[in-house]
């Protein structure tokens, strides 16, 4: 996975992380945006004595504004790459830390230290769902009792439409040739050869998110509805 999310950092960051071209300036103020109207109405009281962690933080475009109201702030990502842009764009933040994933774990972060967890647009890429439970068990070892989470993912209840005809993503992908996947993966500003698994990932079954994420202690209070076809975001705390 690491290999495949190298590959776009720096001239494809904006369109990896946004999914279409923008500027500089616009990406940064984008996650100012986010963080005020899907991040704050379900953040903890007293943040400024509190520490958040993001999990795929990429180039830092939350972390920033999290570092605004939160007392410590840990961005974890599995990307060297990105990891080295964040570290040159947030290097004015004395109260941010870049942890380095191995991939299915949030190593370097010590237990019970996170008031707060979040991640957004990075559950759905996660290959497996032994990925994306290997986070889940990872969000509760490093979340203090009580502490709460907001984790956006994709569900198998959403919907596409081709020519006009509402179908289920699952469904209609095994039967799109790859010369045309190719070529809407470059429409949408991916790049063609990546890992299939890696950028598609795994879509949970929308039944099943409260009893997977309760496995692992970590209870669902909420499910909202987050736009697109098929994303949602999973409100929450330990249990």
């Amino acid at each position: 996975m690491e290999l495949d999310w190298n590959a776009h950092h720096n001239a494809e960051m904006v369109k990896a992380v946004i999914g279409k071209d923008m500027s500089m300036e616009e990406f940064w103020h984008s996650g100012d945006t986010q963080f005020r109207d899907r991040i704050a109405p379900y953040l903890p009281g007293n943040t400024e004595v509190k520490t958040a962690l993001e999990i795929g933080c990429g180039p830092g475009r939350l972390v920033r504004p999290l570092a605004g109201v939160f007392g410590q702030v840990i961005g974890v990502d599995i990307s060297s790459d990105v990891l080295k842009v964040a570290k040159k764009e947030l290097a004015d933040l004395p109260n941010v830390s870049l942890v380095k994933s191995g991939g299915a774990d949030l190593w370097g972060v010590e237990s019970n230290s996170v008031d707060f967890l979040m991640s957004f647009d990075v559950f759905q890429h996660m290959p497996t769902q032994k990925v994306q439970e290997a986070y889940l068990n990872e969000a509760r070892r490093v979340l203090k009792p009580g502490g709460s989470f907001l984790i956006q993912f994709k569900t198998t209840k959403g919907w596409m439409r081709i020519a006009g005809i509402p179908v289920l993503p699952r469904a209609v992908r095994p039967l799109i040739p790859g010369s045309l996947m190719q070529l809407y993966r470059r429409m949408k500003g991916m790049r063609p050869e990546r890992t299939k698994s890696t950028w598609h990932g795994n879509l949970i079954r929308h039944s099943r998110v409260k009893p997977i994420f309760g496995k692992h202690g970590l209870k669902v209070e909420r499910l909202v509805y987050d736009g697109g076809e098929v994303r949602w975001i999973a409100v929450g705390r330990t249990t």
